[in-house]
């Protein structure tokens, strides 16, 4: 089969659909897949409620061969739960609120946690975070664990959502 459905999501082989000679000829696989040292290229498609909603899109390298029925199979599973987890966060979302309603209000932010939240930002972990501040490692996870709590989040990518606000 040149592609899977399993309820909510499509998910296709590239080599499936276009024959290898036919897609080494094509501009995309020249000019963008190629450049990336990739080579073979798989995908699902996600749907909410019969929208469209989203693309995961895998590559592999030529050496590593092309992706499996169970590689398929995997991706579909992990794109269905993308999916779900974007129904029932987009109302969130699009209100700028994440993890049940408590807002992302920076003001309610001490200078300390400002400080702690910008490292945190640029990947810091909370050793570093602790030997740039000169505080112990266990201030420095309060903090952080206090502008989660503030916030109403619970994790790095959401937190860099809030202060990108």
């Amino acid at each position: 089969a040149w592609f899977l459905e399993q309820g909510d999501v499509v998910a296709y082989r590239d080599t499936d659909i276009v024959p290898l000679d036919v897609m080494e000829q094509s501009r995309i696989f020249n000019e963008w897949v190629r450049p990336m040292g990739m080579y073979y290229v798989c995908g699902a498609v996600f749907r909410e409620r019969g929208v469209r909603a989203g693309d995961i899109a895998l590559f592999r390298r030529e050496e590593d061969g092309d992706f499996s029925n169970r590689e398929l199979f995997l991706l579909t599973l992990v794109a269905r739960l993308v999916g779900r987890w974007l129904e029932t966060e987009r109302p969130a979302l699009e209100q700028g609120i994440l993890d049940g309603g408590r807002g992302s209000d920076l003001s309610t932010l001490t200078e300390r946690e400002l400080e702690v939240a910008r490292l945190a930002c640029t990947g810091m972990s909370v050793r570093q975070m602790s030997d740039y501040l000169a505080v112990s490692y266990g201030t420095a996870r309060r903090h952080l664990a206090n502008i989660y709590e503030k916030l109403g989040i619970n994790s790095r990518v959401q937190l860099i959502e809030a202060v990108g606000r």
